[in-house]
Parts: structure tokens; sequence; C-alpha cells
């Protein structure tokens, strides 16, 4: 049996295996607007029944019950222990369209709204029509090849043209992963940025999480695009990367990013969406007492952390907007924190390296 997910955060119960899993996140193109809902939700479905050896499936842009039915039902038939979590169900009359499927136990779902939403007028009908923006945290329990442990997985979809709601967004899942600091994390699903932006090195220099592919490749090519200009359904474009993997490890227990891979793209000559989805393979292991002490990590220098924070609290700052006071605050707290160390910094968790 293998391990799958779009964000993952692990507690360590046992001490000597090590497992490997496989995620597959994957953005369904699901609104009311867009076309071939049902048949493409089939095709997807029957794809997977067909071939897929990932343990849990996040979806993002699941809105409408009939959707989240059909996914439900299909997916049923991978595995009698199939287990669903939607984002909608811990709020009433909110769509957030996250959906988890795993055959993993579940022991605990969490959804969070984003605190900062609204930007223009599209922004505000969707409001209307209870659409928010969110990211879910469930904790599974794993038990394989002689290892077990409990995973929290992340799933999450980020605004889709504001940078700086994105970067409030992402401090948001930043406060809750401080939360959980001795866990190993995954966190997955459209995020809506590309590799090297801003968003993008919030995420590795601050939340110190790895981009997976990354991890695997050192870079990305034309090819690795999961939003791409050839595929009929998107909106156009240059051809580019929104769909992303990232990972930390815990205190006890590595976790690796092996294989990569954008996929799903099409089937029976159909695509499934107008995004291409992220199949990432990882393996987990118990760390020796070496790493444990020092090595768990990689290493980011504190000086470009400080660099990255900077820039985000200069966008905050020209918005001129109460809503990212908070925000500013958090920034002025991890920045104090700091101090004037330039020295590299050593942590408990993975740190992507400077690129």
């Amino acid at each position: 049996m293998k391990y799958t997910m779009g964000v993952v955060v692990f507690l360590l119960c046992c001490c000597t295996a090590s497992a490997d899993f496989c995620i597959q996140s994957f953005n369904t193109y699901g609104p009311a607007y867009a076309s071939q809902v049902k048949m493409r939700t089939q095709l997807l479905v029957e794809l997977f029944n067909l071939k897929t050896d990932c343990e849990v499936f996040l979806f993002q842009e699941v809105w409408k019950k009939s959707h989240k039915k059909n996914l439900r039902t299909g997916l049923s038939s991978l595995s009698p222990e199939m287990s669903f979590y939607h984002g909608d169900e811990s709020y009433r009359d909110v769509k957030t369209g996250l959906l988890m499927a795993t055959n993993f136990n579940i022991q605990e779902n969490f959804t969070q709204l984003y605190k900062v939403f609204s930007h223009g007028a599209a922004d505000w009908f969707r409001d209307q029509l209870g659409v928010k923006k969110a990211f879910t945290a469930s904790t599974v329990n794993v038990v394989d090849n002689g290892m077990t442990a409990s995973i929290k997985i992340i799933n999450t979809h980020l605004h889709h043209s504001s940078k700086v709601i994105r970067l409030a967004q992402i401090l948001e899942l930043y406060e809750y992963m401080n939360k959980h600091q001795s866990l190993p994390i995954i966190i997955a699903g459209d995020l809506n940025t590309t590799p090297r932006s801003l968003e993008w090195k919030l995420l590795t220099r601050v939340l110190k999480v790895k981009d997976s592919h990354f991890s695997v490749y050192q870079n990305y090519q034309k090819e690795d695009c999961t939003y791409c200009h050839d595929n009929p359904l998107s909106w156009g474009g240059p051809s580019r990367v929104l769909d992303y993997v990232f990972y930390r490890s815990g205190k006890l227990v590595e976790l690796k990013a092996t294989e990569s891979e954008v996929y799903p793209k099409t089937f029976k000559g159909e695509h499934l969406s107008d995004h291409y989805g992220k199949k990432i393979r990882f393996q987990l292991k118990n760390k020796s007492s070496f790493q444990t002490v020092k090595d768990s990590a990689g290493i980011i220098s504190i000086e470009e952390e400080k660099q990255v924070l900077k820039a985000v609290k200069s966008l905050f700052l020209k918005e001129k907007s109460k809503e990212f006071q908070r925000f500013i605050e958090i920034i002025e707290s991890r920045l104090e924190e700091l101090g004037d160390s330039q020295y590299p910094l050593f942590a408990d968790c993975e740190y992507a390296l400077s690129v």
C-alpha cells in the first residue's frame, strides 16, 4: 500500500520503517460557466479507475452538489475504504470547491476561510453566491510497511488575480503551520502563481516548504506547464505552472519527493480541465538521531528570508488598507525574531535551498 496527497502533515508513531505514497492534485474546472463538467468528470473517474496508484486525491473547483456526488460515486469504486471531506461541510451557505478523497482513515478535518478575499466586481459577485477561498486540513492515519504515522493533508486554491491577496493567504497558511511545527507537511493545490514569483519565495523562504517538482528535477521546463496555451479549455495567455505540491519534513520524520509528473492531461482525446494535474510520489522515513539534532532541514540564510518578508510588507503598505494590517504585524513579528543575524538558519523542518 502506498500513500498520496495535496498538503500533508505527519505525526510519527513508529521508528524503523519507511513508506512511499502518492498525491494527486487536480483543479477540475467546475464553475457554472464551465463546459461539459459532467462528461469531463466521468472521463476523469474512468481514467483513475483504470490507472492510479495514489491514495489521496485533492480536487479544487468542485462547486456543484452534482459534481461532488459524481466524484464521490466514481472514486468510491477505487477502494471500499475510500473516505471524503468537502470543505463546504464546515460552513453553511459557503462554497470552497475543495474536496479530498483518500483510503486512509481520517481522524480529523478542518476548514479555514481566508480572511482577505474580495477584489473587484467579479469577487463581489462570487461573494454573493457564497463562493470563498479557503484551505482544508485533514489528519489521516497511515499504517504501512511497519510504519505508523498521522498525516495532516492541506488542500487549497489561492486568489486568481491579486498578488497581495495571495500573499496574505499564504501568511494565513504560515500561521496555521506554526501550530504544527513538529509535523511533516504537504501543501497542494492551484496556487495561481508561477515558480520564483514572490508568492513562491514566501512559501519556500518563510514557510520553508520545498517545491516537490523542483526537488526532483532542479528546474522547470516548458513542458511542465499546468496551465498551457495548447489546452482548448484554458483562458489563454502563455503556458505556465500554477499548480503545485509543496512539502517539508517534521522533527522526527523525513519527507522526500521522489517522482513528479504533470498528470492527468487528457483521456480518450478529451481535455479533462483547463488545468493539468500534479502527481507526486514521496518517500517517508524516520530520521536518524543525527538528522533530528542538526540536519533535519536544508539551510537558508536569514538575510534571504528577511528580504522576502520586507518585499511582501512593502506591497501590503502600498494597499493602504486595514485588511492587511494584521499581516503586516505578522511580518514585523517575524523580522523581530530574526533580528540582525545574517548567518545560515537551521530549523526543525525542511527549507527550500536558494535558487
